[in-house]
């Protein structure tokens, strides 16, 4: 018993709140700065960026994971085994989430230079449309023919559900098949070399956005 007492004494309490604390206050930072991440960036597509936004979160999370084994080694083994785990997922998930949402920001300035772009109105064709499950779920277009993924209401979404392609016949309440049959109406900012879609990025898009395609465009 006196050992036992002994080694829960050693466990340094503070040091392992502190490394929680810091890795969930990533997430808390990705929130704030997603205020101001409200672009999509369609051209370039700048993929070695989130490559390496991906190599760092990947790294800070094994060193979190290393640090976590070593300020837990008086815990339990059940302890040992599943507080660094949390930790690497909660680390590497939060520096993700910060360093792409600063690169984005960081791409906005550089690519989309004061008084060196110009913003218009255009109909983006869409793929598909879907949405997630769970808590606080979500719904989603995929545009072509320069694909990405667009966060819309969920007034819109019913209303593509509502208003399947006649040939559509899926049904799938969680996806539409779209291939061109509706279009997102949105703004988009174009410069020299880049090209990106406004009021969208970690907020959705406005309700309204997504309407019947004048002229459909049906992928092959």
């Amino acid at each position: 018993m006196p050992q036992s007492s002994e080694k829960q004494q050693a466990v340094p309490v503070g040091r392992i709140w502190a490394l929680f604390l810091g890795s969930f206050s990533l997430i808390l930072l990705s929130m704030i700065l997603g205020l101001f991440d409200t672009t999509t960036e369609l051209v370039p597509t700048h993929d070695k960026v989130d490559q390496a936004c991906l190599a760092v979160a990947g790294l800070c999370g094994l060193l979190a994971c290393g640090a976590a084994i070593y300020l837990t080694r008086g815990l339990t083994i059940i302890q040992r085994v599943m507080l660094p785990l949390v930790f690497l997922l909660v680390t590497a998930i939060g520096i993700f989430l910060v360093a792409s949402r600063l690169s984005s920001i960081t791409e906005g300035w550089v690519d989309f230079p004061a008084g060196k772009s110009h913003t218009s109105q255009a109909l983006l064709p869409i793929s598909r449309a879907y949405q997630t499950r769970g808590k606080g779920s979500s719904q989603y277009i995929q545009t072509m023919p320069i694909r990405s993924n667009l966060e819309i209401t969920r007034e819109d979404f019913t209303f593509m559900r509502n208003h399947r392609r006649p040939d559509d016949n899926v049904k799938n309440y969680d996806e539409v098949s779209s291939r061109g049959y509706f279009c997102a109406k949105v703004s988009i900012e174009q410069s020299d070399k880049a090209l990106r879609i406004l009021h969208s990025g970690s907020q959705k898009l406005p309700q309204g956005t997504v309407i019947l395609c004048p002229v459909p465009t049906r992928l092959p």
